[in-house]
């Protein structure tokens, strides 16, 4: 249950970043998050959002300890099968 209402939080702040951006919704946020503009999210990054940092080693599939654009967008796409 606590797992369900992270990614939901999750979900609703990304959202709502993605709806406040105007041309790709999901680059501007994920570039809003790569803080050093170095293509893929760090753990370290990720510790700015709560809920992002909960689900982070979820997210970062190939286990390289970064989230990179494409798994970002991976989630982004289809955040209920994560």
């Amino acid at each position: 249950m606590k797992k369900i209402t992270l990614i939901s939080g999750l979900i609703v702040t990304l959202t709502s970043q993605i709806a406040s951006a105007e041309k790709d919704p999901k680059a501007d946020l994920f570039a809003s998050l790569d803080l050093d503009k170095n293509g893929a999210l760090t753990s370290q990054e990720a510790s700015a959002n709560k809920a992002l940092a909960t689900v982070f080693k979820k997210l970062d599939k190939d286990q390289d300890g970064v989230i990179s654009k494409a798994e970002f967008e991976l989630f982004t796409s289809n955040p209920v099968a994560h």
